[in-house]
Order: C-alpha cells, then sequence, then structure tokens
C-alpha cells in the first residue's frame, strides 16, 4: 500500500508498519478528512519505531497527531519508513504535535 494516500475521519488513528529491511522506502500519506472537535487525527509508529522531523523529538513508539483543538480540512503529512529506525516526515501542512 505504499504510496497510498488516507483521508481520516473524525478522531481517526492509523497505524504503521514496523520499519525493517522490507519496508525501506515505503511511503503514506495522511489527510485530515473531518475537523474534529475531539483528538483529531493520530499516527501512530510500532512501539520500537519513532517518526521524526519537522523539529520534533524522536521518540519510539509516540503518536503524531494533529489535534482537534488546531485541525483544519486539508492538513496533512507524508511519511517514509527508513527501514531501521522508523518514520520520516517528508512533507507537513498543519499544526501537528508528538503525543
Amino acid at each position: 500500500m505504499s504510496g497510498e494516500k488516507f483521508v481520516g475521519a473524525v478522531d481517526a488513528v492509523f497505524t504503521l508498519p514496523a520499519a525493517a529491511a522490507g519496508t525501506k522506502g515505503v511511503w503514506y500519506e495522511f489527510e485530515c478528512g473531518a475537523v474534529s472537535a475531539g483528538t483529531g487525527l493520530s499516527i501512530s509508529p510500532n512501539a520500537s519505531d519513532h517518526i521524526r522531523g519537522n523539529g520534533l523529538t524522536s521518540t519510539d513508539d509516540k503518536d503524531l497527531i494533529n489535534s482537534g483543538a488546531t485541525d483544519r480540512l486539508g492538513d496533512s503529512v507524508r511519511l517514509y519508513c527508513d527501514g531501521a529506525e522508523g518514520w520520516v516526515i517528508e512533507e507537513i501542512i498543519g499544526t501537528w504535535a508528538k503525543e
């Protein structure tokens, strides 16, 4: 499913596959498809992986969140897998934070 764009409903949570040699270079794009009054759109890495880039800390097992307090339709993020340690933010629109 590499190269897929996923559009989230209200308070959607997407779980990323574990980083491994077989997932190196795999990328996904996630978009806010519904404004939330709750938790917003979350992207969850594997427990032993991290999401890094865009000035965010690189900590294993912490979600990337487009909070319901700040989300807007069209907010999005594109991530690719480094094949070893986790996921890297390639492009980002909107306000995102780490869990």
